[in-house]
């Protein structure tokens, strides 16, 4: 069954309403905050971090989770997010679901994507993006697993050219999700309430 791992009272009831709001397919996932966290470092599931800093991601603990789980591990800063949430925890649970038997896989299965000019390839998948939006899909990779603020994104990737709408980020973000969900799936780009836009860290 799914087990929550979180000190505060009001957080824990939070995500065990979410939980069943998003109707997760699988019950093999721990869900706990940043001390918890240290205490799981190993299981058979999956494990979804809750932090109040984006810096974790750069701490050694995700290093010993990312290490310990691959491809089974998501985080998600606080405040929650609903859609974060959700996107985050359906992605989790179809790793998860997904046999972890090495034998039963490909060794020359493509894991990375191929940048070539603007077009996306992985495997046999590929995708074509207008020179703004791989500006912008720049951007967010570099930046995996860390927030990026609308601010910044308008900054480097429209160099604040005069004439362009105050929402053209968050449009221009749209496209991007929608184009690279056949090559990274649903949570692709992670909208991260109050901070920007995020995209997840490299599988491993």
């Amino acid at each position: 069954m799914t087990e929550i791992y979180i000190g505060d009272k009001s957080l824990s009831d939070t995500v065990s309403r979410l939980i069943s709001l998003c109707n997760i397919p699988s019950e093999n996932i721990i869900f706990c905050d940043e001390i918890s966290a240290q205490e799981q470092l190993h299981n058979s599931g999956g494990i979804f971090v809750l932090h109040q800093n984006s810096g974790y991601l750069r701490t050694a603990l995700h290093r010993k989770l990312s290490s310990a789980y691959g491809n089974r591990y998501r985080t998600l800063p606080l405040p929650i997010d609903y859609s974060a949430f959700c996107k985050t925890a359906m992605s989790l649970s179809v790793a998860v679901s997904v046999p972890t038997d090495s034998s039963a896989e490909k060794e020359d299965e493509p894991t990375a994507i191929v940048e070539n000019g603007c077009t996306l390839i992985l495997g046999n998948t590929t995708v074509h993006l207008t020179e703004r939006e791989m500006k912008l899909y720049a951007c967010l990779r570099e930046s995996s697993g860390t927030a990026v603020s609308r601010e910044e994104l308008r900054e480097r990737v429209w160099e604040n050219t005069a004439g362009e709408g105050t929402n053209v980020v968050d449009v221009y973000i749209s496209y991007l999700r929608r184009k690279l969900t056949p090559l990274l799936g649903e949570g692709a780009i992670i909208s991260i309430r109050g901070q920007g836009y995020m995209m997840p860290l490299p599988r491993e």
